[in-house]
């Protein structure tokens, strides 16, 4: 029974790190595609260089068709806003092609007429690397920087590994595998004392021993490995299959590793000492204090992970309506300038323009939130952001106005009135100042509904607060200066609607590529979707909460497993005492009050102290873990106490 008990423990453990292996092989996918069979990838920096943009890319046709290099540039996608990435193939003749991402996304690789209106700087894939060192050579005589990257699994596994959800995820399994080696030789703890008053050799006992274990955790391991070797051929592709086994090999190492250390410590540390055996103790009452140990450890992480696993839930609604909130802007696109600020002085009037021909079709949203954090808890009063936004933002969004109360500007405090003009002043154009109050509108959310503002300065980072006060801007072009509408814009707080209408208006306005270079301007300015990079960052959040919260579930159940042997082994050491006592009358309660008051002291020290460290705890949650804590002990003491009475009893103990 207790074989199949750990085999089914081990393959919930097993379980988890394939869960694990398999998010670690979608973000290996992310950077090197399996299905593009990409070799190496190359980041290309033509800044020094002296060659112009047509000539950079015939260098490039050139180099790829006599090495046979298989380069692919990558690119954003501008016309379907669903593929964030396009992958441009400099080869002659190709037609559009697709590929499968390991999440069954679809990619696209385009021939390279798309460059048309490209820098040639930007990262590169390598699809037949054997020539990589020739490449390389070949641009550096022609003053281009070169930082070549080859794929590897263990760098993506290292850079996981540091990442505070996977480190917990990994901790909770070896501390879960190191409960069911103790468990192990609790239950061999009898047989090891009968071995050792047999004479039989110290190192045979050891070996017998660790290899029934090791031999159990393998078994669970196999079908574990099976399951999700099926699941990635049938579910998946089998091109994957040779990472996902390396990356889920490599992680079940490292726990048995661990484990088997622990296992060999722990069964030394145990081993059946002869005043013992003289006296006939229990064999295995030299594991109390393993699991004394071993259970305070336990109930020390279930206080901290319930924690963070409870705002991982509360914030499970927060990362879906960030999610509906990116849907709404996925057609939104930001400038991203990669020049230095004299070429962003050069281009500031150009800026203008673009933002007004497009603000003319209602296809430019701002929104610019100063916070407390910032350095103006002074001046917000009862808000915590007032966030600068014109009616295109609200209404991309979706806020109706019912959901909005506005508020006259005499209600507002004087002293976030002072805030507000002394910002607009700094923003606003000469001439703009004096009538500015007359230009906007001031509301905030009512009902208590979270609205969407970007960050001042961050416009990619989204904030939900009910707590806002909004500045509401009839217009964007005639009202802020040159350099302020530049300086939202390269902020992302100043998007636009429309990739292809973005990136034709830059061409009206002599912004592309060409147009840069004959202004004497290096560097470029790109066309970019602002919610990409907030959709993964919300799946990453999912990601981090369901391993948050498995590795809860394993710890929680290492500290039952704990609990449950604490409980055996305190009632078997006093069995004796416990009949005696029994038959006298007492209750159960009574029998067991020394060791729960015991326990419960040290839990409730344990709790304080918690609770003294990290202020911010939620308290609810941790007196529902407290409440845990003590079913478990009071439940594994009186099962533990009856059982032995009842052994006595009929002479079996």
């Amino acid at each position: 029974m207790y074989k199949k008990v750990i085999v089914i423990t081990a393959s919930v453990l097993f379980s988890l790190l394939t869960l694990l292996a398999i998010i670690i092989m979608d973000l290996h996918d992310r950077d090197f595609p399996q299905d593009l069979d990409v070799e190496s990838k190359v980041t290309l920096d033509f800044t020094n260089s002296p060659l112009t943009i047509d000539e950079s890319f015939e260098l490039l046709e050139k180099e790829n068709k006599r090495l046979a290099l298989g380069l692919l540039k990558i690119v954003p996608n501008l016309e379907d806003k669903t593929q964030g990435k396009l992958f441009v193939d400099l080869s002659e003749d190709i037609k559009e092609q697709e590929f499968t991402w390991f999440n069954h996304e679809r990619g696209v690789i385009v021939g390279k007429e798309r460059l048309a209106h490209s820098y040639p700087d930007g990262e590169y894939y390598i699809r037949h690397a054997n020539k990589n060192e020739q490449f390389k050579e070949t641009l550096h005589k022609n003053g281009v920087e070169v930082v070549l990257r080859e794929p590897s699994i263990f760098y993506t596994l290292l850079f996981v590994l540091f990442e505070s959800g996977f480190t917990i995820a990994i901790i909770a399994s070896i501390i879960l595998m190191t409960t069911l080696s103790l468990l192990w030789l609790a239950i061999k703890a009898k047989g090891r004392a009968l071995r050792v008053l047999n004479g039989v050799p110290t190192s045979r006992i050891q070996i017998q021993d660790l290899s029934g274990f090791i031999a159990l955790l393998l078994l669970a391991s196999s079908i574990i490995l099976i399951g999700s070797i099926l699941y990635i051929g049938i579910f998946h592709q089998w091109m994957y299959l040779g990472i996902f086994l390396v990356i889920s090999l490599a992680l079940q190492l490292i726990v048995l590793v661990t484990t088997v250390l622990f296992t060999i410590i722990m069964s030394l540390l145990t081993w059946p000492k002869a005043w013992m055996l003289a006296t006939r103790q229990p064999a295995i009452k030299n594991l109390r204090l393993v699991t004394t140990a071993l259970q305070l450890l336990t109930f020390i992480l279930v206080v901290i992970l319930a924690n963070a696993a409870w705002h991982a839930y509360q914030n499970s609604k927060q990362v879906a309506l960030e999610m509906q909130q990116w849907n709404q802007l996925s057609d939104q696109v930001a400038l991203e300038f990669a020049t230095d600020l004299d070429g962003m002085r050069l281009v500031e009037s150009h800026i203008e323009n673009v933002i007004r021909e497009m603000e003319e079709d209602y296809h430019v949203l701002l929104s610019y939130t100063l916070s407390k954090d910032m350095g103006f808890a002074e001046d917000f009063g009862e808000y915590e952001y007032v966030s600068f936004v014109n009616q295109g933002w609200l209404d991309t969004l979706g806020v109706e106005e019912n959901q909005l109360t506005e508020i006259n500007k005499e209600a507002l405090s004087h002293t976030i009135v002072k805030s507000i003009d002394e910002n607009l002043e700094i923003w606003f154009k000469e001439g703009n100042q004096a009538n500015m109050s007359q230009e906007i509108t001031f509301m905030t959310p009512s009902n208590e509904q979270a609205i969407a503002v970007s960050v001042g300065g961050g416009g990619e980072q989204l904030v939900f607060t009910d707590n806002v006060l909004l500045v509401i801007l009839p217009s964007i072009s005639t009202l802020y200066s040159e350099s302020s509408l530049t300086s939202m814009v390269s902020g992302k707080n100043i998007t636009f609607t429309g990739a292809i209408a973005t990136q034709r208006e830059l061409q009206n306005q002599n912004l592309d590529a060409k147009g840069l270079r004959q202004a004497g301007v290096t560097g470029e300015i790109n066309v970019v979707y602002i919610a990409e990079n907030g959709m993964l960052q919300a799946q990453y959040a999912a990601y981090m909460a369901w391993l948050r919260n498995l590795s809860l579930i394993s710890i929680l159940l290492s500290f039952t497993i704990v609990t449950a042997m604490n409980a055996f082994i305190t009632a078997l050491i006093h069995a004796k005492k416990n009949f005696i006592l029994r038959l006298s009358g007492e209750r159960w309660l009574y029998i067991c009050k020394d060791k729960l008051m015991r326990e419960f002291l040290v839990g409730a020290i344990i709790i304080v102290i918690t609770l003294a460290v990290y202020p911010n705890r939620s308290v609810p949650v941790v007196l529902l873990i407290a409440f845990y804590g003590i079913v478990v002990t009071l439940l594994s003491h009186f099962v533990s106490i009856k059982w032995c009475f009842n052994q006595v009893k009929e002479r079996k103990l």
